[in-house]
């Protein structure tokens, strides 16, 4: 739910709040399909998402958790997710149980000329949770 906080139920949780708890309580694995990894920006306004990029740095190195990423990756990527996931996996050259695997999906060509669908998926999967949206980018 990405409404103003003021329009969010009572009992319903923001995106954020929503993404943070899932994060938080992944034990032994946290997988992650996305259109962008772009932390730093956000519908052409620059803005460092720190929480969720500090979670799932957090969880990589204090808790040992076992990351997978799918990443979207086509012309409109923008050149900065490579930098953020390059980031992100440059903390396990060194560490022992410390384990991140990212790739990229790409569409295809097909026979006349058009591409595959990209891939717009936004969910995560933990040993305890799922989280399915649209806020992730």
């Amino acid at each position: 739910m990405t409404s103003p906080s003021l329009l969010i139920p009572r009992d319903r949780s923001s995106d954020l709040e929503a993404i943070s708890r899932v994060i938080q309580e992944a034990h032994s694995f946290l997988y992650i399909s996305i259109t962008d990894y772009l932390p730093l920006l956000k519908s052409g306004a620059h803005r460092y998402w720190s929480r969720i990029d500090g979670l799932i740095r957090d969880a990589l190195i204090l808790r040992r958790v076992r990351v997978r990423m799918l990443v979207s990756c086509w012309e409109h990527t923008n050149p900065l997710t490579f930098n953020f996931i390059w980031s992100l996996r440059s903390l396990c050259m060194e560490q022992s149980n410390c384990s991140l695997e990212a790739r990229f999906f790409s569409p295809r060509e097909q026979r006349d000329g058009s591409l595959q669908r990209i891939n717009h998926n936004r969910f995560m999967v933990t040993d305890s949770a799922v989280y399915l949206g649209k806020l992730m980018r």
